[in-house]
Parts: C-alpha cells; sequence; structure tokens
C-alpha cells in the first residue's frame, strides 16, 4: 500500500531549528502584462517593453512593502520562502494576448528578475507546481524557474506537486491547487471544506494531522480559522490578469487581492499572518 512521504525537515533530521519563519506567496504570473515583473524588459528581438501604471505599482509594493515586510519578520530564526504555484506565464492555451513575450527563455527571465529580490533572502526557497495552463505540462516552465532560483529538490524535482514539511514543531502541507468561489458570500467554505477533507485523509490513515494547509490558485485568502486541527489558507496573487478569461467568466471587474502570508513555527506553536495591499479602483467616467 502506498503509504504518505515523511514530512521534510529543512534543517535536517539533526538540526531542528526551534523558530522558524515561513513566507508563501503565490500566483505571480511572471511574464503577464499585468503579472509581477520589473519595470522593463529587453526582449529577445532588443527591442524594451516598458510596465504598465497597474505593474509599476505591483512592483513597487513587492520590492518597498511585501519584502520588507517579510525580513522584518525573519528576526530570531532561519527564513523559508515558498512559491505556491502559478509563479510563471506562458498561456499555452493561447487564451490571451497579454504576455510580455512568448519566447520561454525571456519568460524565465523576467520571472527569475521578479522573484530573486525576495527568495536571495530565503535559507532554503520551495516551489509547487502550478497549472499546466500557465506553467506547462507536467508544469516544465516552473521547474525550470525553480532550478534557476536555487529551489530545494523533491526526489528529482526543483518544483514538486506537494510539500510537507515539518518546521518549529509545526507540520505544514503545501500545493498549488483548491476548489475555488467567486462569491465573496461562499468563499470561506471553500477553506472549511478543505480542512475537514484534510483531517479525514490523514486520520484514515493514521497519520499526523497537518498544522497548516496552504494553498493557491484562488487569487484570494480564504481561511478555515483555528477552529479546526488543520488550518487552511488559500493564498491572494501578484498579478491584475483582467484578460479575455477572466472578463468570460465574470471576474473582469473584481479588483485583486493582493498579498500573501508569514507564517511563525515556535516549538510547535503556529501564528499567522496575513499581509494584503489594495489597488484602487479607476476613477468614473463623468459625464
Amino acid at each position: 500500500m502506498k503509504q504518505r512521504p515523511t514530512a521534510y525537515r529543512p534543517g535536517g533530521s539533526r538540526s531542528i531549528p526551534n523558530r522558524a519563519t515561513w513566507c508563501f506567496f503565490s500566483d505571480t504570473h511572471c511574464n503577464h502584462r499585468l503579472g509581477l515583473r520589473p519595470p522593463e524588459v529587453v526582449l529577445d528581438d532588443g527591442d524594451t517593453d516598458r510596465a504598465s501604471k497597474e505593474s509599476l505599482w505591483l512592483w513597487s509594493v513587492w520590492l518597498d512593502e511585501f519584502i520588507p515586510a517579510v525580513r522584518r519578520a525573519a528576526r530570531g530564526g532561519p527564513l523559508y520562502v515558498a512559491g505556491v504555484g502559478d509563479l510563471i506565464d506562458l498561456d499555452v492555451r493561447a487564451r490571451h494576448l497579454q504576455l510580455i513575450s512568448r519566447n520561454a527563455k525571456t519568460a524565465l527571465d523576467i520571472a527569475h528578475d521578479a522573484l530573486h529580490p525576495l527568495v536571495r533572502y530565503a535559507d532554503g526557497f520551495f516551489m509547487c507546481r502550478g497549472t499546466a495552463a500557465h506553467t506547462g505540462e507536467s508544469s516544465q516552465f516552473e521547474e525550470m524557474l525553480a532550478e534557476a532560483l536555487g529551489a530545494r529538490k523533491r526526489g528529482p524535482n526543483f518544483a514538486a506537486w506537494s510539500w510537507l514539511v515539518e518546521s518549529g514543531g509545526v507540520l505544514i502541507e503545501m500545493a498549488h491547487h483548491i476548489s475555488t468561489s467567486r462569491r465573496a458570500s461562499t468563499r470561506q467554505g471553500v477553506a472549511v471544506r478543505e480542512a475537514v477533507d484534510t483531517i479525514v485523509d490523514y486520520a484514515t490513515h493514521d497519520d499526523r494531522i497537518p498544522d497548516l494547509v496552504v494553498r493557491g490558485h484562488g487569487h484570494k485568502f480564504e481561511d478555515s480559522g483555528d477552529e479546526h486541527r488543520a488550518r487552511v489558507i488559500a493564498l491572494p496573487c501578484w498579478s491584475f490578469r483582467p484578460d479575455e478569461f477572466a472578463h468570460r467568466i465574470g471576474m473582469g471587474t473584481r479588483l485583486p487581492e493582493i498579498g500573501g502570508l508569514i507564517a511563525t513555527c515556535h516549538d510547535g506553536k503556529l501564528e499567522v499572518k496575513k499581509l494584503r495591499y489594495r489597488p484602487r479602483r479607476s476613477a468614473p467616467l463623468r459625464l
């Protein structure tokens, strides 16, 4: 019978840190014109692509607010950073026209330059594989990006579909995909259902239940709360992404939720802090 993999311990089995800080972020969609990207990108033909007003705001929040907040939180122990999928976008299914470049090398350079300012401060970087429509079959482009950023390996891979990590006495499960809800009135139910499903699955196999379950994919914070044995938190995004697909599913007029999660693990105790950054809606047309 297939067994659940043993929890990965970042510090090694002989040296488990007493306290560790984790930073989780997701859905940066680097290489999308309104995803996370540097202000200027030199393309393969020598032309220069410049960021929009929205992307410039996103870049400044990433560099000037999010990364400093992560570094402040990490004082007093190792910092581990996890990118929870869809960190790069090559629009494999050709659903829109808003890529900076369809050249995979250029896309990888954009994603590396965008994420390295955070990853360079990490004592360990972990990456989850995202959605094939963005990252290629078997998340091949995310695998390349993870290797370029020096991510921790799981077997032969630099990016894994899921991670089970024990850190500071806290058990963390992370993966990209989770069911989603577009309605504000039912969103938190998604996280609660995931928490119950996780508890039942682990308990059925007599495995230790994770203390924290982290997901991406939905582009919005969803939190089951601390009433359940497993706390599920789905992450927001770092992308505006008002493309044709977003409009088709009725989300084109919604402002994105931007931010990430900081988790402090200390002697088996878990503390979480959500970092939120709110873009402004465009002014109405006055007639």
